[in-house]
């Protein structure tokens, strides 16, 4: 496991990411639009009531999972934005921030049906 990713996941302290801070804000203005895009919330829909998916998908993209119960240990699956800042090779431009992202979403929310499964309403949404 990355340094990173245990740190995220134990609630530790998370090293510096050389992700190009010049797509940053790019990168926020994507995940904001998808969480306002009832097209990324209907897969969501599927598990949850459509007031739930909308929280939910908000903690696919920024804040992550936790287990009622826990303050610092979170949950698989770690937000979008989180695997993107960490996750190398680094896209280099729109079009490559935009595909990775999509990656990283499918790859999330393939995590976080798994996981929906096996703890149930016991998942809930990382402060």
């Amino acid at each position: 496991m990355a340094t990173w990713e245990d740190g995220w996941l134990n609630g530790g302290k998370m090293p510096p990411y050389d992700f190009p801070r010049e797509l940053l804000p790019e990168a926020l203005d994507i995940a904001d639009a998808w969480g306002r895009d009832g097209r990324f919330r209907c897969i969501l829909e599927e598990w949850v009531p459509r007031a739930r998916a909308a929280v939910e998908l908000v903690y696919l993209l920024y804040n992550g999972f936790r287990l009622r119960g826990q303050s610092e240990k979170r949950q698989r699956p770690i937000p979008v934005l989180t695997q993107l800042m960490y996750t190398m090779p680094y896209p280099t431009d729109s079009e490559e921030l935009r595909i990775r992202m999509r990656e990283l979403f499918a790859s999330a929310v393939q995590e976080w049906c798994r996981i929906r499964e096996q703890f149930g309403e016991e998942l809930e949404g990382a402060p």
